[in-house]
């Protein structure tokens, strides 16, 4: 008889292209405001590139707090336990908006010193850009938080439609807003940032409202957000923290190298803000196939089914290659083509940038599913499955960001490199990160299965035996009661 599967091809596709849809709009937004601020001058832009390295760090966070309860909310969904999923969801949106009011007021307190701590000693027109545009979007941290928790929600049922929808109306309302605001109403920076804190602040209103909505498989209730639960906190935060912390580092160490690019010069710190909006392009699908995998392995693993979940792991991350490999091979081919659209940039800029599209869409191919498609799914498992998983990548990661930003040192000091030099640093550690995370996490996972399974042997055979000995004294005493009958 052939296994039912959770599920069916179709299914899937329905899952990941509104996922890939979102992730294009969001990317091609951020690509769409780096063309804008391009005719402001490459001061704006790099202030822009380097407060965005800030920006990814906590948007980061959330992120990952947004995770851990799409984890904990599709296993208590294929578990068939809608209460608990219901509870799940509001303790996740009650984290969220903490949290996104704790980093907008760190960035707003202490915004000078973070720009300072990271970048050093950068030009003062860039200064002033980055300060300009670091204080306004912070103001949007609490509705991003807030959003991501709300489309967490939707992909924990499968439903990942309605968060594309929103995802366009917010991208939507950012175009339109940038372009009056650079072009019609010459805010320079600010321009950008305003409709920023605008069109997140009405996504994370019209998520939440869709997701209260009675008469769906996941409803939010007002009293599920209100009332505190330390236990179900709990549940997340063991996912979310450890990723949180993974995809920090990560981060981090991405931080570490743009701030010592910025000492190179405004011309390198503008090829590298170019070139990692690029980038971003030729992951947009990877990043897709990523949260698809949260909501696919985690309904599989509260359904109880280990199988099932290297079933779907192994497909998903074959399409990952797949579709990663024609996105970034077509970015190789039209990069001059992508580079030209952004205006106010000098011939040293454009080539620089050509040469690090080129080299992160090479190694992005070979690298990328592997690195950040896969661990998704090595997260997702939670208690006692994951507990050793969580804890070899928190032990990897805290060795491997170091590495990176280490050995950019080492290259731009006695090898006098520049930019492109500090990619190839930032490339080449992802593989020893991850390789030692997924052997670690596999072993581990494959030996509390078979200990589960060992035990509930044991279990029952000694239930068994149990029963037959008990059936073994009944017939001894109705025998007895029979020879002692009249």
């Amino acid at each position: 008889m052939t296994e039912q599967r959770l599920f069916s091809s179709q299914r899937l596709i329905r899952l990941i292209i509104p996922l890939i849809i979102e992730q294009a709009l969001t990317i091609l937004v951020g690509m769409c405001d780096g063309v804008m601020v391009s005719s402001v001058g490459e001061a704006a832009i790099s202030g822009v590139s380097l407060v965005d390295m800030i920006n990814n760090v906590i948007l980061v966070l959330f992120a990952a707090l947004a995770t851990g309860g799409a984890v904990v909310t599709s296993q208590f969904l294929g578990a068939r336990q809608g209460e608990k999923a219901r509870q799940s969801a509001g303790q996740l949106v009650l984290m969220s908006a903490v949290l996104g009011v704790a980093a907008a007021a760190l960035c707003l307190v202490f915004a000078k010193n973070l720009m300072r701590l990271f970048f050093g000693s950068i030009d003062d027109n860039v200064m002033a850009a980055g300060l300009t545009y670091l204080h306004i979007t912070a103001l949007s941290f609490p509705f991003i938080a807030l959003y991501n928790a709300g489309a967490a929600i939707f992909r924990s049922v499968g439903n990942s439609k309605v968060s594309m929808q929103v995802s366009l109306l917010m991208n939507g309302i950012n175009v339109v807003g940038n372009a009056i605001c650079i072009f019609v109403l010459k805010m320079g920076v600010a321009g950008v940032a305003v409709p920023t804190v605008v069109s997140r602040c009405v996504a994370a209103v019209v998520i939440l409202l869709l997701a209260a909505k009675p008469n769906q498989e996941l409803c939010l209730k007002w009293g599920a957000i209100c009332h505190a639960d330390g236990k179900m906190m709990g549940s997340i935060l063991r996912i979310g923290v450890p990723n949180a912390c993974e995809n920090s580092f990560f981060q981090l160490g991405r931080l570490i190298v743009v701030s010592m690019i910025a000492l190179f010069g405004t011309v390198q710190t503008s090829a590298n803000a170019v070139a990692n909006t690029l980038d971003s392009v030729g992951i947009i699908i990877g990043q897709a196939m990523g949260l698809a995998m949260v909501t696919v392995v985690g309904q599989c693993v509260g359904a109880g089914d280990p199988a099932q979940v290297r079933h779907y792991v192994k497909k998903l991350l074959l399409w990952s290659y797949l579709s990663m490999a024609v996105c970034n091979a077509l970015i190789i081919v039209f990069a001059e083509n992508l580079i030209s659209l952004y205006s106010s940039l000098s011939p040293q800029t454009v080539e620089l940038t050509k040469k690090l599209v080129i080299c992160h869409a090479a190694f992005s191919i070979i690298l990328w599913p592997a690195a950040f498609v896969l661990p998704n799914a090595l997260s997702t498992p939670c208690r006692s499955w994951a507990a050793s998983c969580l804890s070899s990548g928190r032990r990897t990661t805290a060795r491997a960001s170091p590495c990176s930003a280490g050995c950019c040192m080492i290259m731009r000091a006695s090898l006098r490199a520049g930019t492109r030099r500090s990619w190839k640093s930032t490339t080449t550690r992802r593989p020893t990160r991850r390789a030692a995370r997924q052997s670690s996490c596999c072993r581990s996972w494959t030996q509390r299965a078979r200990r589960r399974s060992f035990t509930a042997a044991r279990a029952s055979a000694a239930s068994g035996s149990r029963r037959r000995s008990a059936c073994s004294r009944c017939a001894a005493a109705r025998s007895r009661a029979s020879r002692a009958a009249p």
